[in-house]
Order: structure tokens, then C-alpha cells, then sequence
């Protein structure tokens, strides 16, 4: 430890030889004091300093021109004692080794005043001068450092007080270090070997001159620079902040690259230097052009120019008033420009004449516009309009709750005998803006609808109230699957006009005032109920229709069938419903039914009585049994009845092409025949048992 700081202190004072010959004097000041017989890392403080200075002294060039200074060596407890050892001159490195390796090092710390009368010996008021401190203590005869620096800082043509200190704490430091901070000066700690090495190469060496530094690389060199004319002057900065610069690169060979770079507004960015291809884009206007990038360490401003104006648009409703936020422009010109927005607009177009088309609710408006390069073209269009306020009433002063509808048309009626319709509105409080003039509005709600006629006025707001002489059925139906809303009066050709029909079991709708009936579902079943809507009240129905249900279950079953148990005339039983498998469930007003099953040439049926409320289930028994036959190489696979009838005919109950077939059968014998494609035929008989299952296996003889 103690021979890796000493050679580091050495390495560092070598440094105080500067690397090339130095103007002016220096005078090294040499702190004599009995303190110095402190050690660092077991040596005494002295005999580092002594070794350093001969190491150093030793290398200087020989025309350096420096001296000596030392206090405290010559007796204890004295501030005057400080002396100039040896003059600053040249060729005095032998002198100053000399006479550091003879000090005695005895007495205190006079060190502001010894590097005042260094100070003074150097001439510091007419000359450039340096005075190195070497000390390891602070200020002990009541003088202040700090005031000293600045003291010769001030009245100095060019001083400069280095200070070096040995063991020194932090706070100990800071009182001697101001003295080389107020005159430009280093301070430097010894105990930190990495820092003093480098302190006192920068504090003590006379530096050579800095090299004129290299042009840097500019973090962002390109600043594009967008005019709307040629000669400009920019757009302010409201317009720019909204225009992008894309620059794509050049190949050598003319190819654009496929990479791009965008800069926003009046943002800056980076390019390498080379050429590029520029598109410039501000709302509606374009350029695109060839452009050179210069070194990054230059600024370049390509300029762009739109061939563009700007249009200031206003939508008002009166004249002096503010633009409305509903009303909406159009703006369309040539190459397919298009543009559009609300109340307001300030925005850029290519040069040229466009058509302008502005409307608010129903009122509209056209004009031309011509948009001339680096101009503000100012347009205002005055969008008149009334406002009719509509709501629905069920009857005078009883407002709609819930959805309503308002269909605007124009009051004068067409060759046709029809209204233009003109829009519609959704809502209590639709509030329309249109154009003045004479109205109809029809107001609606479910089946309700009243028709008002009205007049509108430009800047004026009324209301319109549609009185729709209604009330509100709610019909409750249990097991109902279908409402149908009747009217009770019979038409012409007998039947009852239809309003309304709902597919479930509860219905509440707005119907105009007046009597109806409703007919309600439940299954096959159905019900009438009168009731009559008064306006503004809520009339309940409860259709309770007269029903059961019918749950039939057919094991084996492929269809069930559900009739009517009376006979009609010709002897059939009318059919109420159907369905394929072996379960169904039917809703039937109580009654007799006959129900059937089929499955094959199987068939059975059973009559029942259904009551009202009643949950019948019912279970049929089908007689049935299953033929599978197989007859290889056949061409066809015949099933028939054994038995022939008056004709000598066997019923034919299926064929199958090919050489399987499976079928069910109702018990009874039955004769399977089997054709090859030679013409040739097989027969063989068979018999159906109940619930089994027959196989064949029929061969060509």
C-alpha cells in the first residue's frame, strides 16, 4: 500500500514539469511544518515530498523558470517564518532538490501569507505566474485562504494558485482548496491517487492549445420549409403544425426507396446526406420533388411549394351569429378533391374553383368557391333555419313515455295525391332543422298515429304537439303463444281488420281509442277477448284460453299423427298435427282426438278425451318387427305381402336397389324377392314376429 501511493505521488508530480516550455515564473511553496513528519502508509509525509520533488525537478526541461518557498522550517511557533529558498529562474531544478532535502521542517502553517510573497516575488501584477502549494495542514496563523485567491485573482494579470494536499480531511480540504478555486486553480487531494494523478496533470502542466474541434453530426439536420407560393411567405403555425414532409431515398440507379421518413410540422429530423424524394402534404394540397440532402453536419431546408390557398369557411344561421356545430360542408374541385366537416373550417386546397355545399337538418346551400395560391379566400353561408319542436301526447297534456316517431313530409299533396316525405325523427323533444315553410308531421307510437300540419319561420323555435287520441292494451295470456289484435267491427267481406300480432304470451302496445278483440293462441287452440282503449288509460286483458296437453309416446314410431275424433262427412278424420320420431306434445281445447302412429306398414291408433288443464300423457302400442336381407350380386331387393288380393296382386311394401335391404314391418308372413341382372329372380317367404328382428340371407340358386 505504501509503495503503490508513494509511486503514484511521484508519477503525479512529474506531471508539474510542463510538456513544453511554460510562459511566465512558477514557485513552488513547500509547507516546512512539524506536521509533516506525518505519515502515509508508514512513511513520513517529508520523505514523499522530498522524492517527488527530485523526480519531478529532475525531468524539467532546463530553460523551466522556477523557485522554492518553504515555512515553518526554520523555527517552531512562528508566522513570519517563510522564505524564498531559491529565486524562480531558469536551470534551478539542483538548487530547489538541494534545498528541500535540507529543510527541518519545525514549526506552523503560515500558508496564505508564503503564497502572497510568492505571489509578490513573481511580479503577479505585471506578468503571468504560478504558485504551486504543497501543504498538509490548514491555515494556522489567522489568515483566510479564500479571500487571498480572490484577493490575487482580482489584481492578477494572470495568476494561477495550484494547491496539493497531504492526509487533508473533507472539511479540512475545503478551507485550502477555495484558494486554488478563486484564482482558476486546482485542488488535489493525495489520498486519492486515481484523481491527484489526473488533477495535477491538467492544474500544474502548461497546456498546449485545443485543436479547433471537429464539425460535430447534428442531431436532427433536415428543417423542411413549406411555402403556399413561390417566394412565401410559411403558413403561420396553427397551418404547419398540420403538414408532413415523407422523404424516400434516391438509389444511384434512379430507384425510390421503399422506406420512408416523415417529419411533422415544424419538427426537425435526421437524413444521412444524398438524394431524396420529397412529398409535402397540407390537408388537401401536395408536391412532390427531388431534393439534396447535405452532410449531418450542416442544416438543410429544402423548400416546398404547394400551389395552394386557404379557405376560412363559416356556417352561421343568422347573420352576425356563431358557427352552428351540426351544420356540415362539402367541398369538391378538381383531381378528385374532397373535403368535409362541421360549423367551421380553416383549411388549405390547391388552387382552383370548387363547388361548396352546406346544409344544417333540411336546409341546404350551394356556391363556387375560387381558392387562388398563397391567398386567404373568407367565405360565410347563412344556413336559415326554424326549429318545430315535436312531441306526442296520448291526449291533451299527457305526454307520450317510451319510443315515438315523427315523419315530416311537405304540406302540399303531389299529382299522385301522396306528400314528399322529407325526413324522420326519433323521440319526445325531436327538434328538426328546417327550412321555412308549410309541414305535415305524423306522430307515432305502436299502432298509434295523428298527423299535424305546421309552418316554420327562419330563427324560430315552436313547439308541435301530436295528439294521438291513444291508450295502452297490456294482454296477459297464459299458455298463449300467439296475440293477434282484431278489430270487433266485421269488415265487408266478413272478416275483422288486423292490427297487431305478437308470438308469445304477454303484449302491451299503444292503440288508438276504440274497441277491439283479441284473439290469442295456445296451440291449437284459440280464444276471444273484447276490450276497449280509452286515451290516456291502460286497459288490462286477461285471455285465459280453455287448452290441455296432449304428451303421446309411440316406441318404434317414425310419425305421429293428431286428429280430429269426430268423422267429417266423407268419413276422414281432419288432421290438427303432425310429427316425425316417436315423442310429440301437442296444446289442444279440450276434446276428443284420435291419435295415430306409423312406422313402415305398422299402424296404430287410440282415441282419448283431453280435458281443460289436463296434462294427458299417452303411450300407443305398435306392433312391429324388423326385416334386414341381404342377397349378393341382386340387382334389386322386392318386399311384399304373402296374401294376394281379388286381383291375384301382391301389395308391394318397398324396393331397394342393390343387395341390402331394412324395413319395418307390421306381424304377418311377407315374401322377399330378389332380381339379378340377368333377368333371373329369387323368392323366399318370411314371417314378421312382434319386437324381432329377421335376417335373410338370400342366395342365387
Amino acid at each position: 500500500m505504501r509503495a503503490h501511493f508513494l509511486a503514484l505521488f511521484l508519477s503525479s508530480l512529474m506531471l508539474l514539469a510542463p510538456p513544453a516550455k511554460a510562459e511566465g515564473q512558477s514557485i513552488l511553496v513547500l509547507d516546512g511544518s512539524g506536521s509533516m513528519w506525518g505519515q502515509i502508509d508508514g512513511r513520513a509525509k517529508l520523505e514523499i515530498a522530498r522524492e517527488a520533488l527530485a523526480k519531478v525537478v529532475g525531468e524539467m526541461p532546463s530553460d523551466t523558470a522556477m523557485g522554492l518557498m518553504a515555512y515553518g522550517h526554520r523555527e517552531k511557533g512562528s508566522c513570519e517564518d517563510i522564505e524564498l529558498i531559491v529565486p524562480p529562474a531558469p536551470g534551478t531544478g539542483a538548487a530547489i532538490v538541494d534545498a528541500a532535502n535540507n529543510l527541518k521542517f519545525l514549526g506552523k502553517t503560515p500558508l496564505s501569507e508564503a503564497v502572497r510573497r510568492a505571489a509578490e516575488a513573481l511580479k503577479y501584477t505585471e506578468e503571468k505566474a504560478t504558485v504551486i502549494l504543497i501543504t498538509d495542514g490548514i491555515e494556522t496563523c489567522d489568515a483566510d485562504p479564500c479571500a487571498l485567491g480572490t484577493e490575487l485573482e482580482a489584481s492578477g494579470v494572470d495568476f494561477t494558485a495550484h494547491v496539493v494536499g497531504f492526509g487533508l480531511t473533507k472539511e479540512e480540504g475545503a478551507q485550502v482548496a477555495c484558494l486554488a478555486e478563486n484564482t482558476g486553480g486546482n485542488y488535489i487531494e493525495a489520498k486519492d491517487a486515481g484523481s491527484l494523478q489526473e488533477a495535477l496533470k491538467t492544474a500544474v502542466a502548461e497546456p498546449e492549445p485545443e485543436p479547433a474541434p471537429e464539425p460535430q453530426a447534428l442531431a436532427e439536420n433536415v428543417d423542411p420549409i413549406l411555402y403556399l407560393a413561390p417566394g412565401g411567405p410559411e403558413p403561420d403555425a396553427a397551418l404547419l403544425s398540420d403538414s408532413q414532409f415523407s422523404f424516400r431515398a434516391i438509389g444511384a440507379d434512379g430507384t425510390v426507396s421503399d422506406q420512408e421518413l416523415t417529419i411533422y410540422g415544424q419538427s426537425l429530423g435526421s437524413l444521412p446526406a444524398g438524394k431524396y424524394q420529397m412529398q409535402t402534404r397540407l390537408h388537401n394540397a401536395s408536391a412532390t420533388q427531388e431534393i439534396e440532402i447535405g452532410p449531418e453536419t450542416a442544416l438543410s431546408q429544402p423548400i416546398a411549394v404547394l400551389d395552394a390557398g386557404i379557405l376560412k369557411l363559416r356556417l352561421l344561421t343568422e347573420e352576425g351569429g356563431t358557427p352552428n356545430p351540426e351544420a356540415k360542408w362539402e367541398l369538391q374541385g378538381p383531381d378528385d378533391v374532397y373535403d368535409t366537416g362541421y360549423a367551421e373550417a380553416l383549411r388549405v386546397f390547391p388552387a382552383g374553383e370548387y363547388g361548396l355545399n352546406a346544409h344544417l337538418g333540411e336546409v341546404r346551400a350551394s356556391d363556387t368557391v375560387v381558392i387562388t395560391a398563397g391567398e386567404l379566400t373568407e367565405k360565410t353561408i347563412i344556413l336559415a333555419a326554424g326549429v318545430p319542436v315535436f312531441t306526442a301526447y296520448y291526449a291533451p297534456g299527457i305526454p307520450v313515455e317510451g319510443a315515438q316517431a315523427f315523419d315530416v313530409f311537405e304540406a302540399k299533396v303531389g299529382l299522385d295525391g301522396k306528400r314528399a316525405a322529407i325526413r324522420t325523427d326519433y323521440g319526445a323533444g325531436s327538434a328538426p332543422e328546417l327550412p321555412p315553410g308549410d309541414y305535415v308531421v305524423v306522430g307515432s307510437t305502436g299502432e298509434a298515429r295523428a298527423e299535424v300540419a305546421f309552418s316554420v319561420k327562419a330563427g324560430e323555435r315552436r313547439e308541435v304537439a301530436v295528439v294521438l287520441n291513444a291508450g295502452i292494451v297490456a294482454v296477459t295470456a297464459p299458455n298463449g303463444t300467439a296475440i293477434e289484435l282484431m278489430g270487433s267491427k266485421v269488415n265487408l267481406d266478413g272478416k275483422r281488420p288486423s292490427f297487431y300480432t305478437h308470438y308469445g304470451p304477454e303484449l302491451v302496445l299503444t292503440m288508438p281509442a276504440g274497441d277491439y278483440i283479441a284473439l290469442v293462441s295456445a296451440g291449437e287452440a284459440q280464444g276471444e277477448f273484447p276490450f276497449t282503449v280509452k286515451p290516456a288509460e291502460r286497459v288490462e286483458v286477461l285471455a285465459e284460453v280453455a287448452v290441455g296437453m296432449i304428451v303421446i309416446s309411440v316406441p318404434n314410431a317414425d310419425e305421429i299423427t293428431i286428429h280430429s275424433a269426430k268423422p267429417a262427412l266423407d268419413g276422414s278424420h281432419a288432421q290438427l298435427g303432425n310429427h316425425y320420431g316417436e315423442e310429440t306434445q301437442i296444446m289442444l281445447p279440450p276434446g276428443d282426438y284420435l291419435l295415430r302412429s306409423a312406422a313402415g306398414n305398422a299402424r296404430a291408433e287410440k282415441t282419448v278425451t283431453l280435458q281443460a288443464g289436463e296434462r294427458l300423457d299417452v303411450t300407443i302400442d305398435l306392433a312391429l318387427g324388423v326385416v334386414a336381407a341381404n342377397a349378393p350380386g341382386a340387382h334389386s331387393i322386392s318386399l311384399l305381402a304373402a296374401k294376394a288380393d281379388l286381383q291375384g296382386k301382391r301389395e308391394t311394401l318397398s324396393v331397394q336397389y342393390g343387395e341390402a335391404i331394412e324395413m319395418k314391418l307390421a306381424p304377418a308372413d311377407y315374401v322377399a324377392l330378389v332380381e339379378y341382372d340377368d333377368g333371373s329372380t329369387v323368392e323366399t317367404a318370411f314371417a314378421i314376429t312382434n319386437g324381432a328382428r329377421t335376417e335373410l340371407a338370400l342366395t342365387k340358386p
